[in-house]
């Protein structure tokens, strides 16, 4: 069996690191615009999807 040597590269912080994913909680979302009276935007795209004059005429 032959010896293998640490090349020496060095190891990417993913490797040993737990990367956490930003959760983005929709329906709190929705409830925090429908709150302050703002327009609904994707939390992804920044796409507008319920405008706050469009809710109020819902209700």
């Amino acid at each position: 069996m032959a010896d293998t040597k640490h090349v020496g590269y060095p190891i990417p912080t993913e490797m040993w690191n737990s990367m956490e994913q930003e959760d983005v909680d929709f329906v709190k979302h929705e409830a925090i615009t429908r709150l302050l009276d703002i327009d609904l935007c994707c939390p992804y795209c920044d796409k507008t999807l319920i405008k706050a004059d469009e809710r109020k005429r819902q209700k």
